[in-house]
């Protein structure tokens, strides 16, 4: 019998963008360069064709632990907004 596979939860750009006060694109522009702390939490697929659109993705359990508000790897960004 297969095992049920658990949905991984994940955020739009523009969500994550809001909870540390900037905006998606902030947030894409990091995933697209493939920059720290980024790539932590997410990833970023260029287009196939020519004029296509990039694809993103923000792990929700990542970002979170990368913002300090659930317990996992160490927040050493200071400067990040922290959510109630």
């Amino acid at each position: 019998m297969e095992e049920e596979i658990e949905k991984i939860e994940t955020l739009t750009t523009d969500e994550a963008g809001r909870m540390i006060g900037k905006s998606g694109e902030f947030i894409r522009a990091g995933l697209r360069a493939q920059r720290k702390p980024f790539i932590d939490f997410g990833a970023a697929t260029p287009p196939q064709n020519p004029g296509g659109r990039w694809n993103y993705i923000v792990f929700k359990t990542k970002f979170l632990m990368y913002l300090g508000v659930i317990k996992g790897e160490v927040n050493t960004n200071e400067k990040v907004k922290r959510i109630s």
